[in-house]
């Protein structure tokens, strides 16, 4: 990628650990993490070698792509902290559960980035392998979505 995709991380837990790290690999640049464990987001940031925060309000606003990675019952409570969102920026989500409309309270451009496989933390994982399910709303999130893939 001639510029990388700037990407912000909101969790840390076993999909994030997995997919950030993929995303490293192909070039995107991992802005932040952002999990409400001041630990766990530490531990992930310094292994991708970023940002970590535990307080919403220190998010920065300057991504491409905002990847919330947290437990479908989490979904909910982390939007509703959320600022909203740039025109050019996209907001998805990894749950195979939650609509990915959710999303539409903060973000013109949305989608969800499910993958079909559950991880595990020390498990390594060729995710070049992992089918993923894809949406996207708009061109652009469709886009941003793809080429992470």
């Amino acid at each position: 990628m001639h510029n990388p995709v700037k990407v912000t991380a909101i969790g840390s837990g076993n999909v994030a650990w997995h997919i950030t790290q993929a995303l490293k690999n192909i070039g995107c640049h991992i802005n932040q993490v952002y999990s409400r464990n001041k630990d766990n987001a530490y531990r992930l940031a310094l292994h991708l070698e970023t940002e970590s925060i535990h307080r919403i309000e220190d998010l920065k606003m300057d991504s491409d792509l905002y990847l919330i990675m947290v437990s479908d019952d989490a979904i909910k409570t982390v939007l509703q902290e959320l600022p909203e969102f740039k025109e050019s920026q996209v907001l998805a989500h990894t749950s195979g559960s939650v609509p990915s409309t959710i999303l539409s309270l903060r973000s013109e451009n949305y989608g969800s980035f499910y993958p079909l496989q559950t991880f595990l933390k020390n498990q390594d994982v060729d995710i070049s392998k992992i089918p993923f399910l894809i949406y996207g709303n708009t061109p652009l999130a469709l886009r941003f979505l793809r080429m992470t893939a």
